[in-house]
This record gives C-alpha cells, structure tokens and sequence, in this order.
C-alpha cells in the first residue's frame, strides 16, 4: 500500500514541483526502498543507482540524501548477494559521513555497524566483532544503555564471539543481554524472542 501510495505521489510532484525538486527526489529514493522491501531488491538498487547522480547534480555529494542513497544502494547491494562490493561502499561512505556529520552522528554509526556486519558476512569473524566492540562504547555514550541500536550491537557482539568460536562467553554475553531486550522491547519482541 505504501508503494502504491508513493507513487501517485511521485507522480503529482514530477507535475507540481518537477522532477528535480528535492521531495521529488526523496519520493523517488522511498519507492525505490519500499520497492526492495516488497522483495524485489535488483529493482530497489537499479532505481537507487539511476537516482544517484541526479541527486548528486542536483544536491550536490554532500547531502544528507545523497549520503543516504549511497547507504541505501550499499545495503541493497549486499542483500542482492554482493556483499564485497556492498562492503566497499560502505567503506568508502564513512569517511563521507564522518567528514560531513561528524564521527558522532547516528547516521555515522549506522554506516560503522553496516561496515562491521558487511566485514562478518565477508568472512572475517574476528575482525567485525572488533568493529562491533569499538562501535559500542560509542552508542552507549551517544544513544544510552537502553537503545535500541545499543542493544542490537551488543547481540552482534555475542553473536560474533560464538561465530569466532568461544561459544561459552557468547552464551554469557546473551544471558546477560535476555533481561534487558525484554526489559526495553517487551517478551514478544522479534529482537528479544
């Protein structure tokens, strides 16, 4: 419904606004997301990386969209399988968004924890349970124990212990981390069940 609904949107901006305004463009980069969560993420990518250097002409390198549809074709890479290449965008972005926002801002960290998990999928277990591990003290400081993101790196934390095979301490870290997943997110919660 939501993609039905963007794009009879889309449709009355290109007519009203045109094709370059910027909620133009933005409507465009939501149908392209919604379009990959409908499952049909070759097409979400393809949309995005013919959206990119529109935004880029028309926004400039910099923006906030042009970063986030940088962020999206490098997730949607590596959900279309490609997760080396997904990797190295995301690589290539942080530094982008670190210049641009700053090494605190959330967008920032979400493009950190992308790079760790893209590094885990990649093959090198050790090596993204040591990004996961230096992103941490970073979202407690900046979004609190009880964050949602927070919490989600500290799973990634014990689920890469596990996988880097010390199964003993990943059970710990996930009996330690049961409590609070309910506390926060409730019992029936996909992240705590």
């Amino acid at each position: 419904t939501a993609l039905v609904l963007l794009k009879d949107l889309l449709s009355d901006r290109q007519r009203i606004l045109g094709s370059d305004h910027p909620d133009t463009l933005r409507t465009r980069m939501n149908i392209a997301a919604w379009t990959g969560e409908s499952s049909e993420a070759a097409m979400a990518l393809e949309m995005l990386e013919t959206l990119l250097p529109e935004l880029q002409r028309v926004l400039g390198p910099d923006h906030s969209d042009t970063l986030t549809a940088r962020h999206n074709i490098a997730t949607w890479t590596s959900r279309c399988g490609n997760v080396g290449i997904a990797l190295a965008l995301f690589e290539a972005l942080l530094s982008d968004r670190e210049r641009k926002l700053g090494h605190d801002h959330p967008e920032t960290l979400a493009t950190r924890n992308n790079i760790a998990a893209s590094t885990g999928e990649s093959g090198d277990a050790a090596k993204a349970l040591a990004l996961f591990k230096a992103q941490l003290p970073d979202q407690q400081r900046l979004l609190g124990l009880d964050h949602p993101d927070t919490l989600s790196t500290c799973h990634n934390i014990a689920a890469w212990t596990g996988i880097s095979g010390d199964k003993g301490t990943a059970l710990a870290l996930f009996e330690v981390l049961l409590p609070d997943r309910q506390r926060v997110l409730g019992p029936n919660h996909p992240d705590t069940l």
